[in-house]
């Protein structure tokens, strides 16, 4: 398949549910990108997501979609166990590759996916929207400039409440079978941002959860990091509590303060270097002492989701197979630290995470 700069890249989705919603929503922004196709396993719902979205084919079922000759990359946008097998499919059938989040259930099947696109030759990436928000690259940057100084802790939550009723668990986000948990869901974000920050290798990971006593899921998940500069991550992730949502990263010449890190629409850096004896305490210990230094808070083209699109065209119209700036490495080691506190959690997916 080639592609070139005289014609959209063309893209199928899969799965009619909110997150591919919001993703279509974002390929609208980018005059070089189609919509061309959705699938999902119920047909009248894959016919209704064309017509809110404009899409030009609807099937019923994937095995279509593969075969469409038309489709040059899929978005994988369901339900966290069944993306190794549809990014597998997805590849023998000669596509390239975007997948939602986390990319596979556990290393291992992260790797047999990759070894297939290297085989096959296409672009795979995980599906990290905000590593590629403009927010984040500016935060990213500042640490890199030096403008807090060292960098020294990093400080991230991500959490929401689905509650305790029966129905609550047979919900995605507490059953087993469907990949729930917090790690998984949103845990992944918070790791995303000390990989930005600090890279992939720490050479320390522990975590402590509360599962979930009918599931056995995680349902709130604390993990600390720590890294051979000396620097530090706190992370916490839920689903049985709403979190602040906040990113603190904290050097030795200052803050930067990310609130709703996730999908962040601002960043700020504060100095901690005027502390007086006029200082509330609570501006002492724990939260920055200054005002703000800088403040970045850049127009947001769309609702986001279109700039790891438009990474995933850069880098197969330049002939890439993984993206710079979300390596295929990357997202094998993360998968490898969330397997590694899932074990010592006694969390097993079961049929969900077999190669």
């Amino acid at each position: 398949m080639t592609l070139t700069t005289q014609r959209p890249i063309r893209w199928g989705l899969l799965g009619a549910g909110v997150i591919s919603g919001k993703f279509a929503t974002g390929l609208s922004v980018l005059p070089d990108a189609e919509l061309t196709a959705i699938a999902a396993r119920d047909g009248e719902r894959a016919a209704a997501f064309a017509a809110r979205h404009g899409v030009r084919r609807h099937y019923a079922g994937y095995e279509a979609l593969f075969a469409d000759p038309e489709i040059d990359v899929v978005y994988i946008g369901v339900i966290h166990p069944e993306h190794y097998p549809l990014a597998l499919r997805a590849l023998e059938a000669g596509k390239h590759l975007l997948v939602e989040k986390p990319f596979t259930m556990n290393r291992a099947q992260a790797a047999r996916v990759l070894a297939l696109a290297r085989e096959r030759r296409r672009f795979v990436m995980e599906a990290m929207w905000t590593r590629f928000n403009p927010v984040s690259l500016r935060v990213r940057d500042w640490v890199r400039e030096g403008r807090i100084g060292t960098l020294r802790l990093v400080r991230a939550a991500f959490g929401y409440n689905v509650g305790e009723t029966a129905a609550a668990r047979e919900g995605r986000a507490l059953k087993r079978e469907l990949g729930g948990g917090a790690l998984l869901d949103v845990g992944i974000y918070t790791l995303s941002l000390a990989g930005l920050l600090l890279g992939w290798e720490p050479d320390r990971v522990r975590g402590v959860a509360d599962l979930d006593p009918v599931t056995g899921v995680d349902r709130v998940a604390s993990v600390q990091l720590a890294y051979p500069s000396g620097a530090v991550c706190e992370l916490s992730s839920a689903v049985a509590c709403a979190l602040d949502h906040s990113a603190w990263i904290y050097g030795t010449e200052g803050v930067i303060e990310i609130p709703r890190f996730w999908n962040p629409f601002e960043a700020v850096i504060r100095r901690t270097d005027d502390v007086s004896e006029a200082t509330p305490l609570d501006r002492v210990y724990g939260l920055p002492s200054g005002g703000a230094v800088e403040r970045f808070r850049p127009e947001i083209v769309g609702n986001a989701y279109g700039y790891e699109a438009a990474e995933v065209m850069r880098c197969i119209r330049a002939g890439l197979t993984e993206s710079p700036d979300m390596t295929h490495a990357e997202t094998l080691a993360w998968m490898g630290v969330m397997d590694r506190l899932r074990t010592d959690w006694g969390l097993d997916y079961g049929e969900a995470e077999r190669v």
